[in-house]
């Protein structure tokens, strides 16, 4: 993820202070991440869904 906003500093010329905690949260969210040592792809808020319904079927 820390390559994803470098990454988006860079493209989209922004100053850091310039970005929204809260809106970059939610980009980071909703893209695809891979665990280190697996080949799946996660979705951060897919998979944070999952995990609540889990614990609230528990």
């Amino acid at each position: 993820m820390k390559g994803d906003i470098e990454h988006r500093l860079w493209y989209d010329n922004i100053a850091i202070q310039d970005l929204s905690a809260h809106r970059t949260g939610a980009w980071l969210a909703d893209r695809p991440c891979n665990m280190k040592g697996s080949k799946a792809y996660v979705f951060p808020d897919k998979a944070m869904l999952a995990l609540l319904d889990q614990v609230a079927q528990g």
